[in-house]
């Protein structure tokens, strides 16, 4: 293993570590197992969820930031990434399409951030009720394409 992959599963652990200290015991704000392609890992996830502004709090900001690892013994070229949110937490969704458009290249062992935020309407939810939509990422959807040498070209 790497030095860069250790560095990152160390890197994983203290968060998680650190998340148990708090006392945070749900998967942080609502990402549930997340699903790649064959040697694509999620290896490390964060999530954060507050107001677009303090003087309008009915619009919330959700953002989501995705380290992904390609284990692959080729380099990828990441096309699409989809979160796949749960259907009550879709219902609040005011941003129109979550799909990205990466067309990124990771290198063999490399490493590539995913990350945006999504606007929310949150007319009438407190933020128990808010906190009851979790897991609010059910899985992630990408679109990859490999990239394979010739055996003599």
């Amino acid at each position: 293993m790497n030095n860069r992959l250790k560095n990152h599963i160390l890197s994983v652990f203290t968060v998680f570590l650190i998340g148990l200290a708090v006392g945070i015991s749900v998967p942080m704000f609502g990402v549930q197992d997340v699903e790649t392609n064959d040697c694509l890992e999620v290896v490390e996830s964060t999530t954060s969820l507050g107001a677009l502004d303090e003087n309008n709090t009915n619009i919330q900001i959700y953002s989501y930031n995705f380290t992904l690892y390609n284990g692959n013994e080729h380099k990828l070229l990441i096309k699409t990434f989809k979160p796949e949110f749960s259907q009550n937490f879709s219902d609040i969704i005011v941003t129109k399409n979550t799909t990205q458009i990466i067309n990124k290249s990771i290198e063999p062992e490399g490493f590539i951030q995913i990350k945006n935020d999504i606007r929310l309407n949150t007319t009438g939810l407190s933020k128990e009720e808010l906190l009851e939509l979790e897991p609010f990422i059910q899985r992630i959807n990408i679109t990859s394409v490999t990239s394979h040498p010739i055996p003599g070209g």
